[in-house]
């Protein structure tokens, strides 16, 4: 029951640290709005995390993956996270200016489904989810029940949502200090530690 948990929030937490365009609507809608309504977004975009992950990881129960399928699993998913990595240390770009494309304006009940668009209008979002619930079912860290699934997905959207709340308290602390060199060098941080995550699960495939 603690793994779920534990790797749920890992997960959640770590997945949406890149820059994306979640990250950048919540970033400038906590500027212009505040916290509630940024917070609001990243409680849609979370939302989609649970039925995303749930959806998948339920079908993936439904059958048993031959060992060199998983094993092309886990080396797939290793150079991904260690190209990530790498990508954020070297070829990070931030544009703090940058608007989301749904320009319509909202009212204050509707930024929950403005989370939601965002997540549904990225048609490469559920292959990357399925990729990923397969790359984490490949290392059997937790039995894969439907009770599991449901867990490990809940904790995945809280560990999204933490994520979002670091973000927007940082902002709040720093709102008149972040420059785009500082949104780089947190980026490039990030970056680092993906790498390291990516050797430690390379040397655990290996061995």
């Amino acid at each position: 029951m603690l793994i779920p948990i534990l790797l749920g929030l890992l997960t959640g937490y770590i997945m949406c640290i890149p820059i994306g365009p979640l990250n950048i609507l919540v970033f400038n809608t906590k500027l212009k709005r505040g916290m509630a309504p940024a917070m609001a977004i990243a409680i849609g975009g979370a939302i989609m995390d649970f039925i995303y992950f749930f959806i998948i990881l339920s079908g993936l129960s439904l059958f048993t993956i031959n060992p060199q399928v998983t094993y092309g699993f886990q080396i797939f998913g290793t150079v991904i996270l260690f190209i990530l990595g790498i990508k954020e240390i070297f070829f990070v770009h931030v544009d703090l200016r940058e608007r989301p494309k749904y320009n319509k304006k909202f009212g204050s009940k509707s930024f929950l489904l403005l989370g939601i668009l965002i997540y549904v209008g990225n048609p490469t979002m559920f292959f990357s989810l399925s990729t990923l619930c397969a790359f984490i079912k490949s290392f059997a860290f937790f039995p894969s029940t439907l009770a599991n699934n449901a867990i490990f997905s809940l904790f995945v959207a809280l560990g999204s949502i933490l994520w979002f709340y670091t973000l927007v308290v940082i902002i709040e602390k720093f709102e008149h200090k972040i420059t785009k060199p500082l949104m780089i060098r947190i980026n490039q941080f990030c970056g680092i530690l993906i790498v390291f995550l990516s050797f430690y699960l390379g040397f655990k495939t290996l061995t």
